[in-house]
């Protein structure tokens, strides 16, 4: 399937304004909403074409309301809001955490 930017995707999921798609090389391009980091890609800015996620290649992924998780590595790693914990590994604030983070489990 091919989505704006050139990009065919192999899978998708989508949150209530944030659309993610892995690619062949299973990288993670996201877009939509991005004012709590949702887009994975380092800033706050929305973006109505696909960005890259940073962190390279994931094995799984998907998108919440605010937030995203996926593996990569063997790692649970998630992006976006965290003020209910969404993160996981304890972390609860408001602020936007706009790469992916590594969970932590106790």
């Amino acid at each position: 399937m091919l989505i704006a930017g050139g990009q065919a995707f192999s899978s998708l999921s989508a949150g209530d304004f944030t659309v993610c798609g892995q690619v062949s090389s299973n990288q993670l391009y996201c877009w939509g909403l991005n004012d709590v980091g949702e887009l994975g890609n380092g800033n706050t800015t929305d973006s109505t074409e696909p960005v890259l996620v940073q962190g390279g290649s994931w094995s799984t992924f998907e998108v919440g309301a605010y937030h995203a998780c996926g593996v990569r590595s063997n790692q649970l790693y998630c992006w976006g809001y965290t003020d209910q914990g969404q993160l996981g590994g304890g972390i609860v604030d408001i602020d936007p955490h706009s790469t992916p983070l590594a969970v932590q489990f106790p």
